[in-house]
């Protein structure tokens, strides 16, 4: 189990997965994850302490065929800021997206809309949504 170059067991991934009820076919009584949902880090924190999904706010977003790209970054618990890449002459949509988003945030998170160009970093995976709140805030369960 000491494979320095390559861990064969890592804990504390930050993965967040659901659990499986089926058995091991080998026949341990471990229990089993039946699927990867995401990563701690892209769970959005609400001022209550409850986690909203990424795949939430994605969804919410992917409702609207006009947007070429997007990323959501939570600075705060408070604060949300939603970068929009537009089709031309869309720019009618950022209200509508607002409107659905304000929804889904509580009251007390602060929605800002960016228009314009999404710059991807060459050689990096373009990550949709980051939160950038303090990794202790984020102990609670996905709700």
């Amino acid at each position: 189990l000491f494979r320095y170059a390559t861990p064969m067991i890592r804990y504390s991934t930050g993965d967040v997965g659901t659990s499986s009820r089926e058995p091991c076919s080998c026949g341990r009584s471990f229990p089993l994850m039946e699927s990867i949902i995401g990563r701690r880090d892209d769970y959005l924190v609400m001022p209550d302490r409850n986690l909203i999904s990424p795949f939430v706010v994605m969804s919410l977003i992917h409702e609207f065929q006009e947007v070429q790209k997007y990323q959501i970054v939570q600075e705060n618990v408070d604060e949300v800021i939603i970068f929009l890449e537009l089709l031309p002459g869309c720019d009618d949509v950022a209200e509508a997206i607002r409107s659905k988003s304000s929804k889904l945030f509580d009251d007390e998170v602060q929605i800002e809309l960016v228009l314009g160009p999404i710059t991807v970093v060459k050689g990096r995976k373009h990550r949709t949504v980051v939160s950038r709140v303090p990794h202790a805030l984020k102990q609670q369960r996905p709700s």
